[in-house]
């Protein structure tokens, strides 16, 4: 049995497009329906699993600018070379795509600048397993 996901999605997606090309009430709609219900059933729960994992992978983190105030009361953590706070987030990066072991890349889609990134624009991977499959801006 297939396990790749790619495959597995692309099966539930022909069956459905099949599905909808079928007339409402025909016999060749029952056979699209359920070809179209026997691969989500058999796939559903292996494209769950992929979907999770990727997003597990490609999640938002916030980015964070160098805290230079000696007063400040905010818990802080530790980055690269820094120290940064709450009171310096400058924005959102993906984990994954833009980070190695907690250091910045120069991530192709924000050249390593986060400044005003959104957490929903941080990363065209995990916007593409959104509803319309397209990345927020």
């Amino acid at each position: 049995m297939n396990t790749d996901p790619v495959e597995l999605a692309r099966e539930v997606l022909d069956a459905h497009a099949a599905w909808g090309k079928t007339g409402p009430g025909t016999d060749e709609c029952e056979q699209a329906s359920h070809a179209f219900t026997s691969a989500v059933r058999r796939h559903g729960y292996d494209l769950a699993r992929a979907v999770l994992a990727v997003s597990e992978l490609h999640r938002p983190i916030r980015a964070y600018d160098e805290c230079h105030d000696p007063e400040c009361r905010n818990e802080h953590i530790e980055l690269e070379d820094y120290w940064g706070c709450d009171s310096t987030v400058i924005g959102w990066a993906c984990d994954e795509c833009c980070y190695d072991n907690g250091n910045p890349l120069e991530c192709k889609k924000h050249g390593g600048d986060h400044t005003g990134v959104t957490a929903d624009q941080a990363c065209s991977t995990r916007a593409a397993l959104t509803k319309d499959g397209q990345a927020h801006s």
